[in-house]
């Protein structure tokens, strides 16, 4: 089987995993017209057509942070409910998948619910191209890469984790410098935390610059637009605390979710020091500790822990470098 053949076949399967899956998280929870009324009674939630009441698979997003993207993406300039949102500035920090939505529908202010969707089911067989291309250099753990859980949380819940993951997944396999620019912005504008990886891609300096430029304006032209909220949410404190205090009060189910996400972040960390140097080191190691100290807001679902923690998975399955004679590499 040829290069692209391997590429394609991976982006067709990833696509129809993550539909499954989808649809299967439709089913068991039982999305209707209250969900959409729910989120239209809210202080910072806009009126939709009735008719999403009716059809669940693209109301996934009305029971947790998709809501933030749906609002941004229905009020990008923060002039309505948007600035009523919780960290209202930080979330604008995030809001690159929300206008990538709106744009895939024209706009259209009403299909923002499917734009998102759209955009995601894109990302995602992009995601599966890419893993397709390196399973000829890095072998089958490429093919893991589109099976990150916060891809499979991402996409049922219409949040930006598939775009972010693809953004570095990119970034690992080309040296162009419109496309590393490209992807950091994209990185930037979705979920800033996973730059920890940054120094572990080809072009780990002009990455990393860009990607905190981006994350540094939109900051700056939310603060412009009159946004309120903090400049960083409050989902960091010091390493191991915010497990230890989030414990008591969390589901067994949860709890040993974190226990594992925590073993993961540790062993992270300690590969770093003893099986990577250079910049592999620095990226398994920022990316470890930056997982040890999440605060227990981050825990109050699994699904949020899932999502912040989707670092981890995407080193341990995408550091390896490309080799540059490779077919598989957007050639410089």
């Amino acid at each position: 089987m040829t290069v692209r053949q391997t590429a394609l076949l991976v982006a067709v399967v990833s696509v129809a995993l993550m539909l499954v899956g989808r649809l299967g998280f439709v089913e068991r929870s039982d999305f209707g017209p209250a969900d959409l009324a729910r989120f239209e009674s809210q202080a910072e939630g806009l009126d939709l057509p009735d008719w999403y009441g009716d059809t669940p698979f693209f109301m996934t997003w009305s029971r947790g942070d998709g809501q933030v993207f749906v609002t941004l993406a229905l009020d990008p300039t923060g002039e309505g409910p948007g600035r009523l949102l919780g960290d209202a500035l930080y979330r604008y920090g995030r809001i690159g998948f929300s206008l990538l939505g709106r744009l895939a529908v024209g706009w259209n202010a009403d299909l923002v619910p499917i734009g998102l969707w759209i955009v995601n089911t894109i990302a995602v067989a992009a995601l599966g191209w890419v893993a397709g291309l390196r399973y000829h250099t890095i072998g089958a753990r490429s093919l893991l890469i589109p099976l990150n859980p916060a891809v499979f949380v991402g996409y049922t819940n219409d949040t930006a984790e598939v775009l972010a993951i693809l953004a570095v997944s990119l970034a690992f396999v080309t040296r162009r410098r419109w496309w590393v620019v490209l992807t950091a912005v994209l990185l930037g504008t979705t979920r800033e935390a996973y730059l920890t990886v940054a120094p572990a891609v080809r072009r780990p300096v002009l990455f990393s610059l860009v990607g905190a430029g981006a994350v540094i304006s939109t900051r700056l032209l939310g603060l412009s637009l009159g946004i309120p909220g903090r400049l960083v949410a409050g989902t960091l404190t010091i390493p191991f605390v915010g497990y230890w205090s989030a414990w008591g009060d969390q589901t067994t189910v949860a709890r040993s979710l974190s226990l594992v996400v925590l073993v993961a972040a540790v062993l992270t960390v300690v590969a770093g020091f003893t099986e990577r140097t250079g910049a592999e080191r620095l990226a398994f190691v920022s990316t470890g500790l930056l997982i040890t100290a999440l605060a227990p807001v981050v825990m109050d679902a699994p699904t949020n822990l899932l999502r912040a923690a989707g670092a981890i998975p995407l080193l341990w399955t995408a550091v390896a470098p490309v080799p540059t004679n490779s077919r598989s590499d957007l050639q410089a």
